[in-house]
């Protein structure tokens, strides 16, 4: 079985008021929650930007919980150099991969997982697996 490395629209998909349902009994599934660095460095932006009041107040408890809850990868040498590999793969492609999104690619790749995100589009083609649990798709 693949072990994904969950994008920032997946696991803040288990904050939401109505979270997808389908999205919450995969995430339930997973045998531990593994985060990029990068996805962290997102979520914790996202809630210091909102002004303060009960919804912030949530997402900062929410938000300690995850990161007492989940395995961050950080990005290390390997890391940087598979993203590098990545993004020569993607120019021969004639793509431009946000660097945010090849961050993420480049730390699975060098771990062997895939990324689960709802935005295949941004990951497909350079042979990391890649999952949307919204609408239960593969790809690669």
């Amino acid at each position: 079985m693949t072990q994904y490395l969950l994008d920032t629209n997946v696991i803040s998909e288990t904050a939401r008021q109505e979270p997808n349902l389908q999205v919450l009994e995969w995430v339930r599934l997973l045998p531990s929650l593994m985060l990029p660095s990068v996805a962290v460095y997102e979520l914790a932006a996202g809630i210091r930007r909102l002004p303060a009041g009960r919804r912030r107040r949530f997402l900062e408890e929410w938000f300690a919980d995850l990161m007492r809850s989940c395995d961050v990868l950080p990005l290390d040498r390997d890391d940087a150099l598979a993203c590098a590999d990545l993004e020569a793969a993607a120019r021969q492609q004639k793509r431009v991969i946000e660097h945010r999104d090849l961050l993420i690619l480049g730390i699975a790749r060098a771990h062997a997982f895939g990324v689960a995100t709802r935005n295949i589009a941004h990951f497909r083609g350079l042979n990391v697996p890649v999952y949307d649990p919204f609408a239960d798709v593969h790809a690669l």
